[in-house]
C-alpha cells in the first residue's frame, strides 16, 4: 500500500529555505511545527488538495556564503571611510572620538589576527 507521505514526498520539493521573518509573517492555521522540530507549511496541490510542505527556516538568508576574509576587509574599510568623514569635520579634535576610532582599528586587527588562524 503507498502512503500519502511517500506520494508527497516525490511530488514536492522539501526543504525550501525561508527566513525568520517570512515564517513570522505567515498565519498560525497556513503553519505547524512537528514533534521533531521540522517546520511545515500548508500548501494547495491540484490532485491532493492542502499539503504540509517542509521548510528550513533561517535567521537571515543570504544569496553568497560570507567569506571572512571579506568582512575583515569591509569592517577596515567602513572604519577608514568613517574617520575620513570625521577628519573632515569641525570635530575632529574631540580626543574621546580619536581615541575609539583608533581602539576600533586595534580590534580590526585582532578580528583578522584570529580570522587568519582560522585557515
Amino acid at each position: 500500500m503507498i502512503k500519502l507521505t511517500d506520494i508527497l514526498s516525490e511530488k514536492i520539493k522539501p526543504k525550501q529555505k525561508i527566513s525568520k521573518k517570512e515564517w513570522s509573517k505567515i498565519k498560525k492555521f497556513n503553519k505547524h511545527i512537528g514533534q521533531d522540530g521540522t517546520h511545515y507549511v500548508t500548501q494547495l496541490d491540484k490532485k491532493l488538495g492542502t499539503i504540509l510542505v517542509p521548510v528550513i527556516v533561517e535567521e537571515k538568508l543570504t544569496n553568497e556564503a560570507i567569506d571572512l576574509k571579506d568582512a575583515g576587509g569591509e569592517i577596515f574599510d567602513t572604519i577608514i571611510a568613517f574617520k575620513k568623514i570625521y577628519e573632515k569635520s569641525p570635530h575632529k579634535k574631540n580626543r574621546k572620538i580619536n581615541m575609539y576610532i583608533k581602539q576600533l582599528l586595534k580590534i580590526e586587527q585582532q578580528i583578522s589576527d584570529v580570522i587568519g588562524e582560522l585557515d
